[in-house]
């Protein structure tokens, strides 16, 4: 039984070593909750603190103010997994692990961890902050800094931005941007698409990224009703047989979207995104 762990020890260790060199979105997500997911067994929910905000005052005297810890749930509730038949003469972990990594391991590995990037990358249809026209490819270096600009104005750190594109959208970029800087220089982003500080991001490429196709709602969408509150809106003014779908970004007028650190009104309407 001891030997048979000690087997399947291996076999996971090399399968995570492998998950980490084949996915991309894993190795690109902010990491410094991983400790709140330890011991979380699958289907299992994970309560993820927010962080608490309180608003100075000029005054000489304190003036306290209640606060408190909320949190938000996040459901461990995917499973990806491949499975294949052998037998103890095929196993050749103890005298060839080299063999079983590279014709087995990584194979499987590479998978999984492809299915879990499209996951993982599909979930930008949550995001309501976008830039351009969807299912459009932005040709300028006018789009990057613009995606910058939206992430300042919403207060995101600077620091570790990425930013993942297609191979279409990399090979248009660095033609656009042949006339900003050496075509040495361009030469090397389209080999290896490593921009380095170019509009406060590192750039990569991938191609599971998902694909937005928009609704067509049609006519003149308007709310129907007032004082309406919630994560639906009732609305009416749609064709006949106009539609929103997942992902779509909407607005409301008047509806401005708000700095979240220094509560300054910003000069466009808040988004909102389908789900």
């Amino acid at each position: 039984m001891s030997g048979t762990l000690a087997t399947e020890v291996k076999l996971a260790r090399m399968a995570l070593r492998a998950f980490k060199h084949e996915n991309l979105a894993v190795n690109l997500f902010y990491k410094d909750l991983d400790s709140e997911f330890k011991g979380v067994e699958a289907g299992g929910v994970v309560n993820v603190k927010v962080p608490i905000r309180f608003q100075s005052y000029e005054s000489r005297v304190a003036q306290p103010q209640p606060y408190a810890q909320s949190t938000i749930a996040v459901k461990v509730d995917k499973i990806r997994g491949v499975a294949w038949t052998t037998n103890q003469v095929d196993m050749t972990l103890n005298a060839n692990p080299a063999k079983l990594y590279k014709e087995l391991i990584v194979p499987a590995m590479r998978e999984i961890a492809t299915q879990v990037d499209l996951d993982l990358f599909t979930m930008a249809l949550d995001v309501a902050n976008t830039i351009g026209t969807a299912g459009t490819t932005p040709t300028t270096f006018l789009s990057i800094a613009q995606v910058a600009a939206r992430l300042t104005d919403v207060s995101v750190p600077q620091k570790g931005r990425k930013f993942v594109v297609n191979s279409t959208y990399q090979a248009t970029i660095s033609d656009a941007l042949k006339g900003l800087f050496q075509p040495s220089m361009v030469e090397d982003w389209l080999k290896s698409m490593s921009l380095g500080g170019l509009a406060q991001f590192d750039f990569f490429v991938s191609n599971n990224l998902p694909t937005l196709t928009k609704g067509a709602p049609g006519g003149t969408p308007l709310i129907n009703g007032a004082s309406q509150t919630g994560s639906s809106i009732a609305i009416d003014g749609l064709s006949a047989t106009g539609t929103y779908k997942k992902g779509d970004v909407v607005t409301f007028a008047s509806c401005y979207d708000v700095n979240p650190v220094n509560r300054v009104t910003q000069t466009y309407l808040k988004p909102f995104v389908v789900t």
